[in-house]
C-alpha cells in the first residue's frame, strides 16, 4: 500500500476510534516518520481525500454504508445489553441502542431535526409503541434511568454551549 494512503487510513482510523488530534498527529508522526505539520495538513485537508478512501463518492452509496453501519454498531450495543451483569454496563448499551436508532431515524427521515413538537410525539409514541412495550419492569427501570442521565448530561452540554456562544458574542461585538 501507498505510504500516504497508509499514513491518510491509519489517521481516519485513529480518529474514529476517538484519539484526539494532539495523539493522532503525533503517533502518525512517530510512526511514518513524516513532520508534524504533514499530518496536521492530512488531518485539515481529511474533507478533499476521505470520500475517495472510504468509497463514498456517490451519496447513495454512502447513505446505505452509513445504514449498515449504524446496523451493525446497534447490534454490537444489543448484543452487550444482553451479556451485561451489572446496571451500568445494562445502561450505557441502551444508551447506545437508542443513539444509534435515534442517528438511524434522522438519516431516514423519520426523525428530522428542528421537526414540529407533534411529529416528534408521534416518533416518541412510535417508540414507545415498539420498545418500551416490550420491555420487562427491570429493563424499563434501567432505560428510564438511563433517559435521566442523558437528559441530565444533555441539559449540562446544552448550557456549557449556550455560555460559550454567549462568551463569543461578547467577544466579537
Amino acid at each position: 500500500m501507498n505510504r500516504r494512503l497508509e499514513l491518510k487510513t491509519e489517521l481516519l482510523k485513529m480518529e474514529g476510534a476517538g484519539f484526539s488530534k494532539a495523539d493522532i498527529v503525533q503517533e502518525l508522526h512517530t510512526k511514518f516518520k513524516v513532520a508534524t505539520k504533514t499530518v496536521y495538513y492530512y488531518y485539515r485537508t481529511r474533507h478533499e481525500w476521505q470520500p475517495a478512501i472510504l468509497g463514498l463518492a456517490a451519496g447513495k452509496e454512502a447513505f446505505h454504508q452509513t445504514l449498515n453501519r449504524l446496523d451493525y454498531i446497534y447490534q454490537k450495543f444489543s448484543y452487550v445489553h444482553l451479556q451485561a451483569h451489572d446496571d451500568n454496563n445494562k445502561i450505557g448499551a441502551l444508551k447506545g441502542m437508542l443513539e444509534t436508532t435515534l442517528k438511524k431515524a434522522e438519516l431516514t427521515g423519520i426523525l428530522v431535526p428542528n421537526q414540529s413538537a407533534d411529529e416528534q410525539a408521534s416518533f416518541m409514541d412510535l417508540i414507545d409503541r415498539e420498545v418500551m412495550e416490550t420491555l420487562t419492569p427491570e429493563e424499563e427501570a434501567i432505560v428510564m434511568k438511563a433517559a435521566e442521565l442523558f437528559q441530565k448530561k444533555r441539559e449540562a452540554a446544552l448550557a456549557t454551549h449556550e455560555q460559550e456562544d454567549l462568551k463569543q458574542c461578547r467577544g466579537v461585538s
